[in-house]
């Protein structure tokens, strides 16, 4: 997207790109505080206050942040996960190999949680959260949408949930208001 239109109380349309915004490819609404986080490729982020009040639709935050070097195309809110955006990436060093990371909206910096010897044929695109202790990632190649767990422990392997989108196609991840259990 090239710029998030917001219509605050006023029912005026604003355009974030005008107040320091800019260019965003993914997002995702923080359970916590109901606002809607967005960035490019994990290299910037905007906080967008989604409650009612008089800030709503106001760009509350923005800023650049290292990602670490790795391809981040999509992150997710998990709802047990408070103050934590959930990613799956790949790193250009470590072609074979898939990451969680976790980027946390109160010091936004990034952390590699896990890694796992897993591939992806192009990387990680379209992201879905749950509550049921993992993320469900596209590959963007393939369409295949994998599992991965996101709490670090070691408890799991990613697993194929399902065939979806067909390659080339545009796609992106959703979020259900409670968090649903898969």
């Amino acid at each position: 997207m090239t710029a998030l239109p917001t219509i605050p109380l006023g029912g005026t349309v604003v355009d974030i790109s005008s107040q320091g915004g800019g260019v965003a490819n993914m997002g995702d609404i923080d359970y916590e505080t109901a606002d809607f986080w967005l960035s490019f490729s994990g290299q910037t982020y905007y906080r967008v206050r989604l409650r009612a009040g008089t800030q709503y639709g106001t760009l509350i935050e923005s800023g650049t942040v290292g990602n670490l070097g790795f391809d981040i195309r999509d992150w997710v809110a998990i709802s047990y996960a408070l103050g934590i955006l959930v990613a799956v990436a790949t790193h250009p060093e470590l072609p074979d190999r898939t990451s969680i990371l976790y980027f946390f909206t109160d010091t936004k910096q990034w952390q590699v949680v896990t890694t796992f010897d897993y591939p992806s044929s192009s990387g990680w695109s379209a992201m879905y959260g749950s509550n049921n202790g993992s993320l469900y990632a596209t590959d963007a190649q393939t369409g295949q949408i994998l599992g991965f767990p996101v709490d670090g422990a070691g408890g799991g392997e990613p697993f194929l949930a399902s065939q979806g989108p067909s390659p080339g196609t545009l796609h992106d991840g959703a979020i259900c208001a409670i968090g649903f259990r898969l």
